[in-house]
């Protein structure tokens, strides 16, 4: 029964480090994909006042 019983608990500790992984992951995954939806829209919007200021 001593052998078992550290076992759960090291199981639960990987699994929680596993999770964080996975949440910090998917954070940074967002964060990326926000920012170059922003920078995407920034030059976009650039592109357009470009665009006018030519036509004017």
């Amino acid at each position: 029964m001593s052998v078992v019983l550290p076992t759960p608990p090291l199981l639960l500790k990987t699994d929680i480090i596993f999770i964080h992984h996975l949440i910090i992951s998917m954070i940074i995954f967002i964060y990326k994909t926000i920012l170059t939806i922003i920078i995407y829209n920034g030059n976009y919007q650039n592109i357009n006042i470009e665009v006018i200021k030519a036509k004017l």
